[in-house]
């Protein structure tokens, strides 16, 4: 995917920023306003009609048929797990998901979970759980085919370096299968998603502007003094980029970055996996890979045919980078809507994540599968509050 700095900033909507941009390409850097803002910054968007004579191509094609999932699933020596056995027999299962795993300070979402706490999360796993794959639990609720008791499985989403750097050696350490689900955009350029830079520019510990200006021009003026009033600015800056369509995103964070007058580069705690980099985890026989979206929006915020792209496009590119079938689907931010549905079931997936806490039952959907999120407020206790939310379901 090339990464087009003047596609980029001239398609982000000038009403976002309340400027007209002046764009030089150049090997690193775009140049807004006079200053200049690395390309990294800036997460790649739609140009021309990148695939979409593919994507209609699929338009017409059938339901797949759903097919036993290729990811490794564990089985007890002896048990009657891999025979045939009535639906209302199916275990329960709880798929987790983790976001970051780090000890960045910084951590706006309560999304991080330490390293030593993932450890902790991993041993306690093994130790008490039977850890599987999410195809595994998958497969199970497509056939009917039995679980182990106590059955667990691990996603994280975002896709970030860290997941190859960090979590993939505890996962080797304590040998838990994972599925890993990632954005397409940007494979070629090193960034950060749009709410770590957000959450950097308007939280990290440097000096910034008394005022911002939200508008562009002057009729909605914040002021950012103080710790209190860049977090409130943050988090109605962070709201507001919800609701956006990519173009416009990209532009009003040119247009943040711009205002703060920082040096922007992506940090290895926070940039996402490169092309090569999500090559080389894949590889691991512990790890599955999953599509996010292309652009991580929000999904039912997004006209039929933009959701069908996000969907199919995510696809295409793993499946021609990985050369493996990509089964998996995990809705950004956890938001669906019957379109959403139907575009993932009709682009070929298998099934799909939600972040709606809960366990996977005989009578799940596999579209809507429910997935107990692991926050960073939870991970000190993470002992107690899984037993609660498995519940007596399980």
């Amino acid at each position: 995917m090339r990464l087009l700095v003047r596609h980029r900033l001239h398609g982000a909507g000038h009403e976002a920023s309340g400027c007209v941009p002046r764009v030089h390409d150049v090997e690193r850097f775009g140049v807004i306003g006079g200053n200049r803002v690395p390309r990294s910054v800036l997460r790649p968007c739609y140009h021309g009609d990148h695939g979409i004579g593919r994507a209609i191509s699929r338009m017409s094609c059938p339901r797949r048929p759903l097919q036993p999932s290729s990811d490794r699933a564990r089985t007890d020596q002896g048990s009657d797990y891999a025979q045939p056995s009535r639906r209302d027999r199916v275990s329960g299962a709880v798929i987790l998901l983790y976001h970051r795993v780090g000890n960045d300070t910084v951590d706006a979402h309560d999304l991080q979970v330490s390293v030593d706490h993932f450890r902790s999360h991993l041993r306690h796993l093994t130790s008490n759980y039977h850890p599987v794959t999410v195809g595994a639990v998958v497969e199970s609720v497509a056939t009917g085919v039995p679980l182990p008791p106590r059955s667990i499985a691990v996603s994280l989403d975002d896709g970030y370096l860290q997941n190859l750097e960090v979590v993939l050696p505890l996962l080797r350490e304590f040998d838990v299968p994972t599925t890993f689900f990632v954005t397409t955009e940007g494979l070629d350029e090193p960034h950060e998603n749009w709410w770590d830079v957000l959450s950097h520019v308007m939280l990290g510990p440097h000096r910034l502007p008394s005022t911002l200006d939200l508008s562009g021009d002057g009729s909605d003026v914040v002021s950012t003094a103080t710790p209190l009033e860049r977090r409130q600015a943050h988090d109605r800056l962070t709201q507001h980029f919800y609701g956006l369509s990519v173009a416009p995103r990209c532009g009003l964070l040119a247009t943040v970055a711009k205002w703060s007058g920082l040096t922007m580069w992506p940090r290895d705690s926070h940039r996402v996996l490169l092309a090569g980099e999500l090559a080389l985890l894949s590889r691991d026989p512990r790890a599955s890979v999953g599509a996010h979206s292309v652009h991580h929006p929000s999904l039912p915020t997004r006209s039929t045919q933009e959701q069908w792209l996000e969907v199919t496009e995510s696809k295409s590119i793993l499946e021609s980078l990985l050369r493996v079938p990509v089964t998996g689907f995990s809705y950004p931010y956890g938001a669906h809507d019957p379109t959403t549905v139907d575009a993932v079931e009709r682009g070929g997936y298998q099934y799909a994540l939600t972040v709606e806490p809960g366990v996977v039952d005989a009578h799940a959907d596999r579209f809507r599968l429910p997935r107990c999120e692991v926050k960073a407020h939870i991970a000190p206790t993470f002992d107690t509050w899984l037993a609660s939310m498995a519940g007596s379901g399980w």
